[in-house]
């Protein structure tokens, strides 16, 4: 796994540059200071000689790496986030992928693990995912989160601690129980000792990458943002067959930008598959894509023969005038979820294409430029001609400020699907926070989140407050 590439790594380049070295981008006092402060949900962050390796190694040594990784982010955390949310997981969790794999959804390791959350063949089959010479569900982003989150809630389940959780996840469960056995210990410190060194060393590394999820900026750390294709996708579902060539024609995408979108696919098609596969695609394709999939019956012997003619045609717009950003002015109370739901982006994207600071707060008559919003509605027409045809459109109007709060609500509250969110403030308790609503209790509170009688959230946490 990337884990023991990166340690070996780092024993190199700390015989080259002494751990002690001063650089203007890594003050020590500092990283010590943040670390101490950084609010990581699941485990208390430690500095160790090990961790700073690995800070030293994305932030000095191998900075054009961490600043890919960062701008990966915007593509893959909106996905690993929806799934921490649906199994009720620490936030940080989204982290372990860069341990993985440096969130490339194609990353090999030298034992054959694969993906963004590098599962090995025979693990991938036993948490549900598909692997067959045609798909490899390994690499779809989707179904292999949903299957991370699941076994990793598992290891959590069976150790009761995180830092014993992700040992497991990374060296097996057997060894992190014998490593407990011979140290006589539930303390992950304690019995890292008598864990191979891979595992023993992934722990640092899941806080080293914390740390820099958190503060990139403070590091001078510029991410590299993928381009606006692979960054603003949707994601249906199809139960029929279709060949990248097909997608290619209707969208004007190469077939190696749609492979890249759905690298689960290894043969250049989506097999047909009754509990339905995922098609991802940039959102100004999409709709062409689905108009052809409500109205065409797919013949799989004359799918490639017939892909230049149908009747049928949707103008996709192009990247120029899809993109063309917009100035929106924040108004005074609006929060950073908020707006993004609003949009349908997610606040990984207002942040990055703004040099936002991680814990940033939106403030009123403030500018963010946005990419991808407000773009004019296409018509279908009905035409004899080829499917493919990309036209330069107008640039789309200015997008309408969003004025007032979908509901009447209190601070650091905002809406996510069919959920009222709160995000508890420091040293708040359950009774002070159903106080803020009408007609909430904190029974009610305790039975939308899953709370033990007498648990207390912490400060930051996101919670359910009532259902819509």
């Amino acid at each position: 796994m990337l884990v023991r590439k990166l340690f070996f790594g780092l024993l190199l380049l700390i015989l080259v540059f002494p751990l002690t070295a001063t650089n203007e981008e890594f003050n020590e006092t500092e990283v010590i200071e943040r670390l101490g402060k950084m609010d990581c949900d699941v485990i208390k962050p430690r500095y160790t000689v090990i961790v700073k390796g690995y800070l030293k190694n994305y932030l000095l040594w191998n900075r054009s790496k961490a600043e890919r990784i960062i701008g990966r982010s915007v593509i893959y955390f909106p996905i690993f986030e929806e799934y921490i949310k649906k199994y009720n997981m620490p936030s940080d969790l989204k982290y372990l992928s860069v341990v993985e794999s440096a969130l490339d959804p194609v990353a090999i390791s030298r034992v054959g693990a694969l993906g963004l959350w590098q599962f090995m063949p025979e693990t991938g089959i036993e948490v549900g995912l598909k692997i067959n010479k045609y798909v490899d569900e390994r690499q779809d982003p989707i179904k292999s989160t949903d299957a991370a989150m699941r076994y990793l809630r598992q290891q959590y389940r069976h150790f009761g601690s995180w830092e014993l959780a992700l040992a497991a996840y990374n060296g097996g469960s057997g060894r992190v129980s014998r490593a407990i056995k011979r140290g006589r210990s539930k303390n992950f410190w304690t019995i890292r000792k008598y864990l191979p060194t891979e595992t023993a060393n992934y722990v640092p590394a899941f806080i080293a990458a914390c740390y820099v999820g958190h503060h990139f900026e403070e590091h001078g750390i510029k991410p590299t943002l993928p381009d606006l294709d692979y960054q603003l996708t949707e994601t249906i579902t199809i139960q029929d067959y279709i060949t990248f060539i097909r997608l290619s024609n209707l969208t004007g995408l190469s077939v190696e930008e749609i492979a890249k979108l759905n690298p689960a696919y290894l043969k250049g098609f989506i097999p047909s598959n009754v509990s339905g596969s995922h098609l991802t695609l940039p959102k100004r394709v999409m709709r062409a894509v689905k108009a052809y999939l409500e109205e065409k019956n797919f013949d799989t012997e004359t799918e490639i023969a017939q892909v230049n003619t149908e009747k049928f045609f949707v103008k996709v717009p192009s990247k120029e005038a899809f993109y063309e950003p917009t100035v929106y002015m924040v108004q005074p109370g609006e929060t950073l979820e908020k707006l993004a739901s609003a949009l349908s982006l997610s606040h990984y994207h207002i942040r990055l294409w703004n040099n936002m600071d991680y814990d940033a707060v939106l403030k009123g008559e403030t500018q963010l430029n946005l990419y991808g919003i407000g773009f004019p509605v296409m018509e279908v027409e009905e035409k004899v001609v080829l499917v493919a045809q990309v036209e330069t459109l107008p640039p789309p109007p200015p997008i309408a400020p969003i004025k007032k709060p979908l509901v009447n609500m209190p601070p650091n509250t905002f809406i996510r699907g069919e959920y009222v969110y709160y995000t508890v403030g420091t040293k708040e308790n359950l009774s002070e926070i159903a106080a803020k609503f009408t007609g909430v209790t904190e029974v009610d509170i305790k039975i939308l989140n899953n709370f033990q009688s007498n648990q207390i959230p912490k400060a930051g946490k996101e919670i359910r407050i009532k259902k819509l």
